[in-house]
């Protein structure tokens, strides 16, 4: 059995507040988490808050505890995780004030929205190429959809042009060689040194029929040549 487990690693939508609130008031900057899950399914996210200095961070992780209480304990991951979290939020959860104060050069909520808005312009060039993508390929399947149906026709309606019977094959003329008649039906013939019986193939022609003193075949384009044993050739 496969459990499908997912951390979601996001940016700090509001870091930019949370770092005008810390700097004007002090207090703490604090992670929060959640978990959700269903059976096979499990997801643990985090939210930050400022925390005021007098202020109760195990009050403020009730959301995320509420939610992790109704729906973190449904699978085998979400179980454990769940357990994990609550004990954290409760606890006061995870104080990230010093980290997200290196990661901001001391607190510089002018440079975390930089930080954002430089995310949500990449995500943005990431979607429309995605999307250029889809309706790139989308296009490319529509257009050979489209264009098979009209090859195939032209290709099956397509004139052919015909050739004037010959008993020529690669520059050369079919010579009949000799017969050996037989009433039965099981005559053979001696064509260019080949010998042949009714239904058999020489280049370009197929053998229809096997008499005394001629042989007739087809060409591939349907012309019915005879061969005569006296003349030796046609």
């Amino acid at each position: 059995m496969f459990f499908f487990r997912h951390s979601s690693y996001q940016p700090i939508r509001n870091l930019p507040k949370l770092l005008r609130s810390y700097n004007s008031r002090g207090g703490s900057i604090v992670e929060f988490q959640r978990v959700v899950s269903c059976i096979l399914y499990s997801s643990k996210s985090s939210r930050y808050v400022w925390v005021p200095p007098d202020g109760s961070g195990a009050l403020r992780s009730l959301p995320d505890t509420i939610t992790t209480l109704l729906f973190g304990w449904w699978s085998l991951s979400g179980f454990f995780w769940t357990i994990q979290v609550l004990f954290t939020n409760l606890g006061g959860g995870r104080d990230a004030t010093q980290e997200i104060l290196d990661a901001t050069g001391g607190g510089d909520a002018k440079l975390a929205q930089q930080a954002l808005d430089e995310h949500d312009k990449a995500q943005l060039q990431q979607s429309i190429r995605a999307v250029l993508l889809f309706v790139g390929i989308v296009g490319g399947v529509a257009l050979i959809a489209w264009l098979v149906p009209i090859v195939t026709d032209w290709y099956t309606k397509r004139p052919v042009s015909a050739r004037a019977p010959s008993t020529q094959v690669n520059g050369r003329e079919l010579h009949l060689q000799g017969i050996f008649y037989n009433g039965n039906g099981r005559s053979t013939a001696v064509i260019d040194r080949k010998s042949v019986s009714v239904g058999d193939h020489i280049p370009g022609y197929t053998v229809l029929a096997i008499g005394p003193q001629s042989v007739t075949v087809k060409s591939v384009n349907g012309q019915e040549k005879t061969l005569q044993l006296s003349d030796r050739r046609e």
